[in-house]
């Protein structure tokens, strides 16, 4: 495990310049923060949420910053929205380099609800459908266009999901879909891992803890620990976006608390490394 420090961070942010990045849940709270770090390095951004009036304030503080950026109102669990969205950036800017699906909501649905009659009701599955399967939308769009362009060392193909300490951990007992869509954005990313190192595309994934967004209430406290920092979280994306050692690509990037950011490497990851391990042996073996 590696402690990233800010300025480690932001070592490669010139990578960014003129790059597209692709940003869900770009409207406020995490989403606006990376916009706003990622166009102060002169990236692209191409904005997605429902919150037209946060799109458009946002859009404005990218171009302050010193990036150039364009908007789409964008249901992430809509895969047509996601499509118009990646479409619109590349027509706008010409290629897509980073995609960072971000779009997050806590539970929304209790996990066992009963009808007056005592009759169990189905699950409402929005929890998952905007945090999974979105994502998972996301994911399949971006490989889509990375291939549109060719590998260059001077273009970034990066691809950084908005996972959670829960992606390791789970969480509270009554956040059972919450747990379930973070731990599955962990495995989307060890699924395209084999795919993601022939095709040369980076990938991430940001692990924080509780972070003041405007997904939580504002009298809320965290049950262990302190807040993760929001810069800490932002620093996180910028790393694991632009760094260009591929021996850094599918790592994990927890934000336990406020003490900063930790990367964990791929072979670090304990069922990653005895995969890999095993892997390595049996190729071993056949070659006897």
């Amino acid at each position: 495990m590696t402690d990233i420090s800010s300025s480690e961070a932001a070592a490669y942010g010139s990578r960014l310049k003129n790059q597209t990045v692709v940003l869900t849940g770009a409207a406020s709270g995490i989403g606006r923060e990376v916009a706003i770090r990622f166009g102060s390095f002169g990236a692209n951004l191409v904005l997605g949420d429902l919150n037209e009036d946060g799109l458009r304030k946002v859009s404005k503080e990218v171009e302050q910053a010193g990036g150039k950026s364009v908007w789409s109102i964008c249901d992430v669990t809509k895969w047509e929205d996601q499509v118009e969205l990646f479409k619109l950036g590349f027509k706008t800017f010409g290629s897509i380099n980073v995609v960072l699906p971000n779009a997050g909501v806590t539970e929304l649905a209790e996990f066992k609800e009963e009808d007056s009659q005592g009759e169990p009701l189905p699950p409402n599955l929005k929890t998952l459908e905007i945090n999974l399967h979105a994502p998972l939308y996301s994911s399949s769009l971006a490989f889509h266009y990375f291939a549109r362009q060719p590998v260059s060392t001077a273009s970034l193909r990066s691809l950084v999901i908005t996972g959670s300490m829960a992606s390791l951990f789970g969480t509270r007992p009554e956040a059972v879909q919450y747990s379930a869509s973070k731990a599955g954005v962990l495995g989307l990313m060890n699924g395209m891992k084999e795919r993601s190192e022939t095709e040369k595309v980076r990938l991430g994934l940001i692990c924080p803890y509780y972070v003041q967004t405007p997904l939580l209430p504002t009298d809320f406290k965290p049950q262990v620990g302190n807040f993760s920092k929001i810069q800490d979280v932002v620093s996180a994306f910028l790393h694991a976006s632009t760094h260009p050692d591929p021996k850094t690509s599918a790592s994990l990037y927890t934000i336990p608390d406020e003490r900063g950011v930790f990367m964990i490497k791929q072979r670090e990851q304990i069922p990653a490394g005895l995969a890999q391990r095993w892997s390595a042996k049996k190729a071993a073996k056949s070659r006897l």
